[in-house]
């Protein structure tokens, strides 16, 4: 998830050397007892990952999860706000390892 507060381009894919051309990142609010939620409560695969980025995060009474239920590797898990990040409130955010795998990182 990201905010862009200017014109530009974002790679789906990040990886591989890929980069945002953007001159302005936005605001991204998670609030009101929101849920993301991309563990693998079955147990099967890996664990989810979640990747979100803005100038200011804020998280407020809301809930992230990333656990990994199975046996193998957790996702990357990564919360970035380059200006300003605030978790307030009764927010939740965690990468467990629930099964014989690991946790994120």
């Amino acid at each position: 998830m990201t905010s862009v507060a200017g014109a530009g381009e974002i790679p789906l894919g990040l990886g591989a050397g890929a980069s945002p051309k953007i001159a302005t990142l936005g605001t991204i609010g998670i609030t009101g007892n929101a849920l993301l939620d991309v563990s693998n409560p079955g147990g099967g695969g890996n664990g989810g990952s979640v990747f979100i980025r803005a100038a200011s995060l804020n998280i407020d009474d809301s809930e992230i999860n990333a656990d990994n239920h199975g046996a193998g590797t957790g996702g990357k898990f990564l919360l970035r706000g380059d200006n300003r990040s605030t978790l307030t409130g009764t927010t939740l955010v965690h990468s467990l390892a629930l099964g014989s795998g690991t946790g994120g990182a």
